[in-house]
């Protein structure tokens, strides 16, 4: 027996089919509810049933004292990409390197691109965002932010704008806790080839300057500590000292590294390259050699880090290819976000590259002579 079917499922249905095969086109504006019921033959709430649903896909924005207008986009749109950097007043900041990478992609591609501080949103209401992105044809946006909880005003402000978002250095948990895509590095596996790199080259005494103890490029202190063991390193607490991206805290850091640590570190590993660079003048200040007294290795690939004296050996995580890597999978969105998609929010995980420089390029022999002259 063929179950009856609803009016407003009828003409939800109808709808659909028509925005999505193209006969309503991005930021087409409907008819006023009344008409458009008049038009359809249904009564004004049976349309309203429809548009409701309609809504919750995605598919239209219904904007009070506006209209009711199509937000749902095709695969070969060409709208603008909205890019939101985070913290550019600060050097360490990785929105800084990213952002290049994400405008050059974008004038390959022929998009255009409009880029604002994410504050400039924040003073929008709900319908007021949603009307800014139809306003500026926006069809997706680039956001340089990470470390989400799930309950931030920018996640909500992203969705009720009903585009495609990707973070091009997403956390470890930001694909899951925004459902947007992510670009990423391993971060583990990285700053395990920092600490790899030290110990081959002969260091068994690595001091490390970091950040917290919560975070050690997703290590705690106790794993971090786990880690200098199982590569062959001495995992003594006094080898960890913690500072902020201030000169006078690494300076500090490195003075308690040299006075306080159960072994003299042969080599100083910095959760950045940006503290690397205080690390190399508090070194100088104190008239020890990179590397012949001390090795320093950074961490993330700042761009300049080749460029310091001596140059830097960093594991690189290509800020520059992931800002662009992250408009390719936005200008793939057609396959993963609205209606049609046939796929997940991706997340892409990018190759970290080691850059083996001058500041560790002298072998330590110390473990080697010890174990000559005990045999």
């Amino acid at each position: 027996m063929k179950i009856p079917e609803f009016k407003k499922d009828i003409v939800y249905r109808t709808l659909r089919g028509e925005i999505i095969q193209g006969k309503y086109p991005f930021n087409f504006k409907f008819p006023k509810e009344l008409d458009l019921a008049a038009k359809l033959g249904v009564a004004k709430v049976t349309l309203r049933s429809a548009l409701v649903k309609l809504e919750s896909e995605g598919l239209i924005a219904r904007l009070p004292a506006r209209g009711t207008y199509v937000t749902y986009k095709a695969g070969n749109d060409n709208g603008r990409i909205l890019v939101l950097p985070t913290h550019m007043d600060k050097f360490e900041s990785p929105s800084i390197y990213i952002l290049p990478g994400v405008l050059a992609r974008a004038v390959e591609a022929g998009r255009e691109t409009i880029t604002c501080e994410v504050d400039f949103l924040n003073g929008f209401s709900r319908n007021n965002q949603r009307e800014f992105a139809l306003k500026n044809n926006i069809s997706g946006s680039v956001v340089l932010a990470s470390g989400f909880n799930g309950n931030e005003p920018l996640i909500d402000m992203l969705r009720q704008m009903n585009i495609p978002v990707v973070l091009p250095h997403g956390g470890i948990h930001d694909r899951v806790k925004t459902g947007f895509a992510v670009v990423r590095n391993d971060y583990k596996a990285s700053w395990r080839m920092a600490v790899t790199h030290l110990v081959s080259n002969g260091h068994k005494n690595i001091g490390s300057i970091l950040l917290n103890a919560k975070d050690i490029r997703t290590y705690d202190q106790e794993e971090y500590l786990g880690l200098l063991h199982r590569c062959g390193a001495r995992n003594h607490k006094s080898m960890i000292a913690y500072a902020s991206y201030s000169e006078k805290d690494v300076e500090n850091a490195v003075h308690e590294l040299l006075a306080k640590a159960e072994f003299p570190p042969t080599a100083i590993l910095c959760f950045s390259d940006f503290i690397a660079i205080y690390v190399y003048e508090a070194l100088k200040k104190i008239n020890v050699k990179i590397p012949h007294d001390i090795a320093v290795m950074g961490y993330c690939g700042y761009p300049g880090s080749g460029l310091l004296s001596p140059p830097l050996s960093t594991i690189d995580l290509q800020y520059f290819k992931a800002g662009a890597t992250a408009v390719d999978v936005l200008l793939r969105s057609s396959e993963w976000f609205g209606p049609g998609a046939r796929a997940a929010a991706p997340e892409v995980i990018m190759p970290h590259i080691l850059k083996d420089r001058e500041s560790t390029n002298i072998k330590r022999m110390e473990e080697i002579l010890m174990i000559t002259e005990a045999v």
